[in-house]
């Protein structure tokens, strides 16, 4: 009779057991799920914060840009009179809208007039402030529907403000944010003035406004309005917590002021978006206590068994939360910097400003096979430099400099490469992130953006060491403007100086990245084709000579230009520049000879 009741007895035991086992273990993951939703929220947080932050300064990037614009229309009508026509047509010639991304620039004088309007615009709070020496910006209008107004003062040679430039630009341009990055982030990105009023905004449901403190005020705040505003005022980075209320759900924002106090980056994200990692987590969770349950349901070795194969898994799961997924956002510091990231398990890059452009790339995303391939019809030699830099991540180096030398747009440019890897808990390297600075020496030509002629001589040099490949050439070409002269004596030297950077862009865009061009002086140009398929030379000069016949005029009379060339073939190693440009210049003779405009190729 004691075996039975042993039996019973240790089965009551074992389900007390089994029960309390079952309950520590629900009590342990829920303790776990709630922490994760508080590390995972935090986490988010900051990132929002942070990601805010850098997106303030390249807000404060932008304005100051368009602020320098308007700056230097100030500087060009200092000795003019601010009420003219004359004046305002100067502008619209020497800064037109295409360039400056204005949709117009006024010349205002001290009563605030312009000489195309008879209303006057001194009531306005940025030209007071303009007036009194500082940069202002206001509406162009009742609303910033119509455009956003930048203004700074004009100076005399006294150092006294004699009136005020203002331009408009559309509130587009003050979009900093891109629809793949709004999709990627799902986050709603605004920029407001100081008062709050939105410049820049998403229409989601809970904008239902023109002012981010009204749309504020009805809903509860983690932190008291007032306490936001004196805050923002102060410069000073807020982060808060909108509850749900009847028509909107729950919301993280984060505020950072740019531009001084002038402007507003702002970030919103719904709780939910905040909590989906952890919701993410929570269906391996519940899988989790269900397997367990049923394990121990069956039998207890099968129990123990889950017991030891779960820690295992909690174990790696840990690992798994501890493996940051934060965005590294880099702004860049000047113009010449491009910033760029590198996901190790991907094997993309992303290039984050537009920068890659100056380097000949065409995509702000790409492979690395895709990368090499572009690289290698840039300049081949730069391929093994890049693997240079990405061996960095095989042999986890913290950070890591490296400076190589890259042939784009027909120069020699040296490139300051910094990066810093991102390793998981298991020390791999998950993320590269970097910049990419060019360093080289002031080599171009101020007014055209070509090379000066020493250093175009200097390239055209080292790239003459090596010969042409089979079927190809080096093609020489000199380029001399004709009727140039008559251009600057009838319409003027500014007219001129337009022809120049014309005849410059055109050839730019019709060479390629590792072609030469420079200016030898005057109106003369030198290109250097390497390693052409000499089937393509006399096609390429065809196409070149019909688009630089141009055409200037000012309104009273006109004036064409053309273009006259001479091109030497060479296929060998051991020439040098002189010599080519000596035998091109005979031929540049025999055209201007026989009739201008046109172009003579020898070997």
């Amino acid at each position: 009779m004691k075996k039975p009741y042993n039996k019973k007895k240790r089965a009551r035991v074992l389900l007390v057991a089994i029960l309390l086992a079952i309950a520590v273990c629900a009590g342990a993951l829920a303790c776990f799920n709630a922490t994760l939703k508080r590390g995972e929220k935090n986490k988010t947080r900051e990132s929002v914060a942070e990601w805010t932050q850098q997106n303030a300064r390249l807000l404060q990037y932008k304005m100051d840009r368009y602020y320098d614009t308007l700056e230097n229309v100030a500087r060009s009508v200092q000795n003019l009179p601010m009420n003219s026509q004359e004046t305002q047509k100067k502008i619209g010639r020497n800064f037109p809208t295409e360039d400056t991304h204005f949709i117009c620039i006024r010349a205002l004088d001290l009563e605030g007039k312009n000489p195309e309007f008879t209303g006057s615009w001194k009531d306005q709070q940025y030209f007071k402030d303009s007036l009194a020496g500082n940069r202002g910006i206001g509406k162009n209008g009742s609303t910033y529907k119509s455009g956003v107004v930048l203004s700074v003062p004009v100076y005399d040679n006294s150092d006294q403000v004699k009136g005020v430039i203002c331009g408009v630009l559309s509130p587009d341009s003050l979009n900093i944010f891109t629809d793949s990055e709004e999709a990627m982030e799902r986050r709603d990105l605004y920029v407001t003035d100081k008062d709050g009023t939105y410049i820049v905004k998403q229409d989601y449901e809970g904008v239902s406004g023109d002012n981010l403190y009204t749309d504020l005020s009805g809903r509860e705040l983690s932190v008291k309005l007032e306490n936001i505003r004196f805050r923002v005022s102060q410069n000073m980075k807020v982060c808060f917590s909108a509850a749900k209320t009847e028509d909107d759900v729950a919301r993280e924002y984060a505020i950072v002021q740019a531009n001084g106090q002038k402007l507003n980056v702002v970030t919103v994200m719904k709780e939910k978006t905040v909590l989906e990692t952890s919701t993410y987590y929570q269906k391996y969770l519940y899988l989790l206590i269900f397997q367990l349950i049923m394990a121990v349901l069956v039998v207890v070795w099968i129990y123990l068994r889950m017991i030891r194969d779960d820690r295992i898994y909690i174990k790696n799961l840990n690992k798994r939360l501890e493996l940051s997924e934060e965005t590294y956002r880099v702004t860049a510091r000047n113009n010449d910097v491009c910033i760029f990231t590198y996901d190790v398990e991907t094997g993309l890059i992303q290039f984050l400003n537009e920068k890659y452009k100056e380097l000949g790339l065409g995509q702000a995303q790409l492979s690395i096979p895709v990368l090499m391939k572009k690289i290698q019809e840039i300049n081949p030699s730069t391929c093994a430099e890049i693997e240079v830099i990405l061996k960095s991540v095989d042999d986890k180096l913290p950070n890591f400099e490296h400076k190589f030398v890259l042939w784009s747009g027909g120069r020699k440019r040296y490139l300051h490469v910094l990066t810093t890897n991102i390793f998981d808990n298991m020390g791999k390297v998950a993320r590269m992130v970097g910049s990419i600075e060019d360093i080289t020496t002031n080599e171009s030509d101020p007014l055209t953006g070509v090379l000066r002629r020493a250093a175009g001589i200097e390239q055209i040099e080292q790239i003459l060491l090596t010969s042409p490949g089979v079927g190809r050439v080096h093609a020489f070409m000199i380029a001399d403007l004709d009727n140039f002269k008559s251009l600057n004596d009838k319409l003027g030297h500014m007219w001129g100086d337009r022809a120049l950077q014309d005849v410059a862009k055109i050839m730019k865009n019709d060479c390629r990245p590792r072609d030469v061009i420079c200016r030898l002086g005057g109106d003369e140009f030198v290109l250097f084709l390497q390693n052409l398929p000499e089937r393509e030379v006399e096609s390429f000069a065809e196409g070149l000579s019909r688009r630089l016949h141009l055409t200037y005029s000012d309104g009273s009379q006109s004036v064409s230009i053309t273009a006259s060339m001479g091109i030497i073939l060479a296929g060998r190693s051991e020439t040098s520049f002189q010599e080519l440009y000596a035998r091109a210049d005979k031929e540049l003779y025999e055209v201007k000879r026989t009739g201008k405009g046109t172009w003579h190729i020898k070997e």
